[in-house]
């Protein structure tokens, strides 16, 4: 699976150093998503759940932003929230 994350995270090339700066940190988000492995240590999986849907909604708000803007493709918008849910939902089983 780690495989289409990464064609799905393929880069785009930006002539804006911000841009890729807020992509950079839109794809932190889903890299921090896909490698938690409990280091919180939650007695319960929906506090687990209710932290990884906040990085997840992060996330997203930077992607709809950028593309609102005209600053990202709808192609590239498309791609990285397949990647977010992907990682998303299978780490918390949805």
């Amino acid at each position: 699976m780690s495989h289409s994350i990464n064609e799905l995270m393929r880069k785009f090339e930006y002539d804006d150093k911000r841009i890729s700066h807020l992509l950079g940190m839109f794809d932190d988000f889903v890299e921090t998503i896909k490698d938690y492995d409990n280091q919180f240590e939650f007695d319960e999986k929906r506090n687990e759940k209710a932290m990884l849907s906040g990085y997840q909604n992060t996330a997203f708000g930077i992607l709809l932003s950028l593309l609102q803007l005209g600053h990202i493709t709808t192609a590239d918008f498309h791609h990285r929230m397949h990647a977010l849910h992907l990682v998303y939902f299978e780490k918390t089983g949805y």
